[in-house]
């Protein structure tokens, strides 16, 4: 068994001297709970960009921006998941059980451009009917647990607070 060499000398691990000065989190809690704010209203932003108040188009979408266009990729993502042959509707739930999307295929050969600043998203044509769980209007209740809300990088500004584990 290995004692270490302070343990065997004095008997304890404590330090002597002065307990240290207690950092003062405050700072650091303030500029997290902004961040959390602004994460929250971003996405709250994008989950009303994409319910659709009915069956429409893909096509119809028009431009999305970054934030809306990632959670639009994640309900479509989910709904081609369940996707089984021979069928030409699916719907699924989001990962986190706030959003809910029906996909219908379209027999027309149309072709649906989605629009961003960073390019375009291009394919078949399909009617979707995206469905705000958590809002509590529509055919559907809300769930039982609050929304997740989407993961937004934010820059680490200069001026920001350090936790301790950063220094």
């Amino acid at each position: 068994m290995r004692i270490s060499p302070q343990l065997r000398r004095t008997g304890s691990y404590e330090r002597r001297g002065k307990p240290r000065r207690v950092a003062d989190r405050g700072e650091a809690k303030r500029w997290l709970a902004e961040i959390a704010a602004r994460q929250t209203e971003e996405t709250r932003r994008a989950r009303d960009r994409l319910v659709t108040g009915g069956p429409m188009r893909i096509s119809r979408l028009g431009e999305l921006d970054p934030l809306a266009f990632q959670l639009f990729l994640r309900l479509l993502g989910d709904a081609l998941a369940t996707w089984r042959p021979g069928t030409t509707t699916t719907a699924a739930t989001s990962g986190d059980g706030s959003m809910e999307i029906r996909l219908t295929a379209l027999d027309d050969g149309s072709t649906a451009e989605v629009h961003t600043p960073d390019g375009v998203l291009s394919g078949p044509d399909h009617l979707i009917d995206i469905v705000d769980l958590t809002s509590g209007h529509g055919d559907h209740a809300a769930p039982a647990s609050a929304p997740v809300p989407i993961p937004v990088p934010v820059p680490r500004r200069d001026a920001a607070p350090q936790l301790a584990e950063d220094r």
